[in-house]
């Protein structure tokens, strides 16, 4: 789609317009991936570790953990390799790490070169949880487990958006991952401003350059509705500002082929298209194109 005409295909308020996106988002619930074998997180000892019967990940993406000597078999962990559309910045979608994983859960971002985390649900909604704390609760403070440890060293907000760097340290390998938490999306509804999310991407994309590219490692607890929003938004701006156009069909299929269920229901299919024209509107783009 030319990136003209996205803003007449958000703002449609016409039955016609609401069918239109309705019928777009179904076709694309009716395309299954080419692999959608599960089969590492569906077994028995691992079954229990998904947050999600619907965020299971599929094999052939399934994000690595290298064996350590007292183990028989790479550990587990729910998280992906999603498309992006940046190859030199790849993604990762995961579901919030539980109590039980921390641990799993830093050892995925050491083997994985991931120097950016994008944190996008709070710790609880209510008084059911969404995802472990898994750094130190306060600035100076360690949390350890045997050759592991993440250290806290420096906090800074900006509105919704905390930025948080961890050092992690692993015997002599060390390195600073800069978490960048949004605490205001809640899991029933998208956020009313997508400005906020476009900035949430420059601070993760300012960052990525700073710190030599790297992978990023997006989650909210399930690690498929906010998660697939924000990644779908990413690879959105990306393609803007390559090819002066964007299709949110072809974006969220392409995310769903590395993880299922990614961009869960028709109001966050909806949101990936405002937050694409927040982000012409916040840059004036209309006038370039």
């Amino acid at each position: 789609m030319p990136s003209q005409t996205v803003h007449d295909q958000v703002e449609i308020t016409t039955p016609d317009g609401e069918a239109s996106l309705k019928k777009e988002f179904e076709d694309l619930n009716r395309i299954g991936p080419m692999k959608d074998s599960k089969l590492r997180g569906l077994d028995g000892k691992n079954k229990k570790m998904n947050r999600s019967k619907k965020s299971v990940p599929y094999d052939y993406t399934l994000v690595s953990i290298f064996m350590q000597q007292d183990e028989d078999e790479n550990p587990y962990m729910n998280a992906s390799w999603v498309a992006s559309y940046d190859e030199s910045s790849p993604m990762i979608a995961s579901q919030g790490p539980t109590s039980s994983n921390i641990d799993l859960f830093w050892r995925s971002v050491l083997d994985n070169n991931v120097n950016t985390i994008v944190m996008l649900t709070k710790l609880k909604e209510g008084k059911e949880e969404q995802c472990a704390q898994y750094w130190p609760a306060n600035v100076g403070e360690v949390m350890k487990w045997e050759d592991l440890s993440v250290t806290r060293v420096g906090d800074q907000a900006d509105g919704f958006i905390t930025e948080r760097k961890l050092r992690v340290d692993r015997g002599p390998q060390s390195k600073t991952v800069t978490q960048f938490h949004y605490t205001v999306w809640k899991s029933t509804s998208c956020p009313e401003d997508g400005r906020e999310i476009i900035d949430l991407v420059n601070k993760m994309q300012k960052n990525i350059r700073s710190a030599g590219n790297g992978v990023t490692l997006v989650h909210c607890s399930d690690g498929i509705g906010r998660t697939g929003v924000f990644c779908a938004t990413v690879n959105l701006i990306d393609r803007l500002k390559c090819e002066n156009r964007v299709d949110v069909f072809r974006t969220v299929k392409d995310l769903r082929d590395g993880r299922p269920n990614m961009v869960e229901n028709l109001d966050q299919y909806k949101f990936c298209y405002q937050a694409i024209v927040e982000y012409l509107r916040s840059f004036d783009l209309y006038s370039n194109f």
